[in-house]
């Protein structure tokens, strides 16, 4: 059964952090932030680097979007780590309002104690959700951690070495490749 954990925690993890890094590292590298042709440890620098002029700056109008998500990531500490963390939230927060919607209580239920004790518990359920993406690899499935871990890593990489190639492909490029053979 390990081949269908391993399916996944490529579906769940690998995927996502693949996209999710060719997404930042294009960007960085498109505009200029990292180099390229820099060996991991000094893309680690730059990326470091970026970050404190980020702060510094701030973000630019033309790049508020993916300024948002780089901010984000940054949050969780940037690198390897702080995406797994931010993907690991978006999962947490998007199963939970899922739940949300399909479980709903009713007004009466929700606010059944109060005001105040409803935005107590949104609160205190903010900042489980921000634990849980802090110690991302415990939330996925614990009997192989270590795959998980590995899987995602290897998409992260994978993304990484993708966008520094500057390999992308738009969608009438992919429709030529697989159908009009």
């Amino acid at each position: 059964m390990i081949i269908l954990e391993f399916v996944e925690a490529a579906l769940w993890l690998g995927i996502p952090m693949l996209g999710m890094s060719w997404f930042l590292f294009s960007w960085l590298y498109n505009d200029g932030n990292v180099d390229r042709k820099a060996d991991q440890k000094s893309t680690k620098a730059q990326l470091k680097s970026f970050g404190k002029t980020f702060k510094k700056e701030g973000k630019s109008s033309d790049q508020s979007q993916v300024a948002y998500v780089y901010k984000r990531w940054a949050a969780f500490g940037g690198g390897f780590y702080g995406l797994a963390a931010l993907w690991t939230f978006v999962v947490v927060e998007v199963s939970d309002a899922i739940s949300f919607v399909f479980r709903f209580p009713g007004f009466a239920e929700l606010f059944e104690d109060g005001i105040i004790s409803f935005v107590v518990e949104l609160l205190v359920s903010q900042v489980g959700n921000v634990v849980s993406a802090f110690v991302w690899f415990a939330y996925w499935p614990s009997e192989t951690m270590i795959l998980w871990v590995l899987v995602a890593y290897f998409g992260y990489r994978l993304g990484m070495e993708l966008a520094k190639q500057g390999k992308h492909l738009n969608v009438e490029e992919l429709w030529v490749k697989f159908f009009d053979r």
